[in-house]
């Protein structure tokens, strides 16, 4: 059942024997993964890394392209597809559902990867497991790009795979047509660019698919001077094309947007390893069954790394690429669940390889140890097939599990449509209310109307981009409204801040310390609090210049 790739005697003989299973696999996965993806995806309303797409998506072109290049962590482009999105429609639905195509398409382009790679019955399951992924369904289900960046990282492993394809161990000759090995060059330096483009922490993606070549080599593979000059010509490119967005995150080095990472701990970054890599949710199924998952994939990992290419690919993005990312974020703090989504694909299809050598090894094992009759039986079940369905049937069922949770009714993330109800109900007339973006949103959605400001404070885009209301920096917060009326001040009391020196638990505190606010909230709403302060304006309101857009 695993194709090697340096033994192409017995890749084809494999690959057309399975190539029925394989087809049916990736074919009701595909299908299967559209319908989780599609289920109720603009059912439940925009949570807060949500808003901000849809905030920032409503800039001009410009200001996409200038201040906000200079204050967000994100590449501008993805702004720029759901600002063309948007020009059908602003619906939940219409919102993510770039995100949705993209994470149905990730389904069979790993089992194109595994197919090309010398793995193809691993690619088809890789392909079952990564269509009931809680975490890929999750982000494919999110007005955020990662759905992205993972097709972008699936297209770059394949252009590797075809260069790789076209060296073999003995002195570096090509054996398969050079146009296949010309676009797999043109293929890993597009999807690198576009990668980058679509989130920063892309380029530790590429350092990883790159550093590809090099245990090529240790494992027996000969480059000839034709494939360092194109390996140069490719990296020269994708770095001189890259030079602009480095540029870009350089400058956000200061900004609030990341200010509040911690740098992590070994056993920090191995739980979120655990959380990442593996199904996500068993009634949020950890971390026992992630860590069989992970387990099986390292376990593929050293079974496969020299015989399938798809396997090296997918090795180097399951283990080299957090492990930059976590020694980057020793000195500059950036590992977070988030940014490990896009490999994700990698620990399904080497557990999908790593089953399959289990199953193989233990058939022959079982007949070498076994008395006759016991190993003839388990003989006849492993030729039958038998043994690998019930293998595959072990490693799906709580993935299958784990996809009909996570989709089990929607869930808000964050409760700023409580919040604008609130704000909706106590808020009377001579009052005013400030605070996040999220209420903007959601009090758009419920049609409410009451005077809304966003507090500008801090360098985080979050504070300094907003849509459809005025802005309002704190030292005119209190003058939104007249004496004798308040202001109603809506504050995350999440993710610590570091600013002027000085370390706060929370935004909220920081807003409070320097308003002298200490009074506890009026209402609380998960990590969203709201505080009354006392208007100071002397004449009716309003009396704020700010008022206006």
């Amino acid at each position: 059942m695993i194709n090697e790739a340096f033994a192409p005697a017995k890749a084809p003989r494999e690959s057309s024997r399975w190539l029925p299973w394989e087809v049916g696999i990736v074919v009701a996965a595909t299908t299967g993964g559209l319908v989780l993806r599609l289920y109720g995806l603009g059912a439940r309303p925009l949570f807060g890394p949500e808003v901000y797409t849809w905030d920032f998506a409503h800039q001009t072109v410009p200001f996409i392209f200038g201040r906000l290049s200079e204050i967000e962590t994100n590449p501008p482009f993805y702004f720029l597809l759901i600002k063309l999105v948007m020009t059908i429609g602003e619906s939940e639905f219409l919102l993510r559902l770039p995100s949705a195509i993209a994470g149905t398409l990730a389904i069979p382009l790993v089992y194109l990867l595994g197919r090309l790679g010398g793995a193809s019955m691993a690619g088809a399951l890789g392909a079952g497991l990564l269509s009931l992924s809680a975490l890929a369904i999750d982000y494919s289900r999110d007005a955020r790009c990662y759905a992205l960046v993972q097709d972008a990282c699936l297209l770059a492993a394949i252009g590797l795979v075809l260069i790789l394809n076209h060296y073999r161990r003995a002195g570096g000759g090509g054996t398969q047509p050079a146009d296949r090995e010309t676009a797999g060059w043109a293929l890993l330096t597009f999807a690198s660019i576009v990668g980058f483009y679509v989130h920063y922490t892309f380029m530790f993606e590429i350092v990883a698919l790159h550093a590809v070549f090099a245990v090529a080599w240790l494992g027996g593979n000969r480059f000839n001077r034709s494939f360092l000059a194109k390996w140069l010509a490719c990296s020269l490119l994708t770095i001189v094309a890259m030079g602009w967005g480095l540029f870009m995150a350089q400058g956000q080095s200061q900004s609030d947007n990341i200010a509040w990472m911690q740098t992590p701990s070994i056993r920090e970054a191995a739980q979120l390893l655990i959380h990442v890599d593996g199904y996500g949710a068993l009634s949020r199924f950890q971390p026992g069954p992630n860590l069989a998952l992970v387990g099986v994939a390292a376990v593929g990992l050293a079974a496969g790394w020299r015989r399938a290419p798809a396997v090296l690919a997918s090795g180097a993005l399951f283990a080299l690429f957090p492990l930059l990312l976590f020694l980057v974020s020793l000195r500059r703090p950036m590992f977070i669940d988030r940014v490990l989504v896009p490999a994700d694909f990698a620990v399904c299809l080497l557990a999908g390889y790593g089953c399959l050598f289990l199953v193989r090894a233990a058939g022959e094992h079982g007949r070498r140890w076994l008395p006759p009759s016991a190993a003839g039986y388990l003989s006849r079940l492993s030729d039958s097939g038998v043994l690998a369905g019930f293998a595959v049937l072990v490693l799906f069922v709580p993935a299958g599990i784990s996809a009909a949770n996570n989709t089990r009714g929607p869930t808000l993330r964050e409760p700023y449509d409580q919040v604008a109800e609130f704000l909706a109900a106590a808020v009377k007339p001579g009052d005013a209310a400030a605070g996040t973006d999220g209420v903007i949103y959601y009090r758009r959605r419920i049609n409410a109307a009451f005077p809304y400001f966003k507090l500008a404070e801090g360098n985080a885009s979050g504070a300094l981009v907003t849509y459809g209301v005025p802005v309002v920096h704190l030292q005119d917060l209190t003058r939104l409204a007249p004496a004798g009326h308040s202001v109603y001040l809506v504050l995350r009391e999440s993710i610590g801040l570091v600013a002027d020196g000085k370390s706060y638990a929370s935004y909220s505190e920081y807003v409070r310390s320097k308003l002298g606010h200490h009074a506890p909230p009026v209402a609380s709403f998960g990590l969203l609090a709201v505080y009354r302060l006392p208007g100071t304006c002397p004449t009716t309101a309003p009396c704020f210049d700010g008022l206006q857009d």
